[in-house]
């Protein structure tokens, strides 16, 4: 139950990062390796998982392990998304472009698993 609580936490905090409160800036900024905007949309995430995961009583130091890893993959996986479109998939009209989006979050959600199941497992 606690997987399953923890796992909703996250996707909720994925969601309200994403497409609630990212900034355009961060958007337009994502394909530019190194970008600030990039980087500060990664560490918005991560400052979020962190909160959710002290709430669920995850101790700070492996929260900060955690939340490392994902601000890393968060931030390759927008890039390689950002890349991809602007290279091969601009049109939203098309589905090269929605396949684009959807495994960006495919990968996003799938981080989160990983660090749900992780805190779950008690490794």
């Amino acid at each position: 139950m606690v997987l399953i609580g923890l796992l909703a936490a996250l996707l909720i905090k994925h969601f309200i990062a994403d497409f609630c409160v990212q900034s355009d800036a961060m958007v337009s900024g994502k394909g530019v390796y190194g970008d600030k905007s990039g980087i500060s949309h990664a560490v918005m995430h991560s400052a979020m998982t962190l909160i959710v995961l002290l709430i669920f009583g995850v101790g700070l130091g492996l929260a900060l392990v955690l939340v490392c890893i994902e601000a890393t993959i968060h931030y390759h996986v927008d890039w390689a998304k950002a890349r991809f479109i602007d290279d091969y998939a601009s049109d939203p009209s098309k589905r090269p472009y929605w396949m684009a989006v959807g495994a960006d979050q495919l990968l996003h959600h799938l981080t989160l698993l990983g660090i749900a199941a992780f805190v779950v497992a008690g490794v």
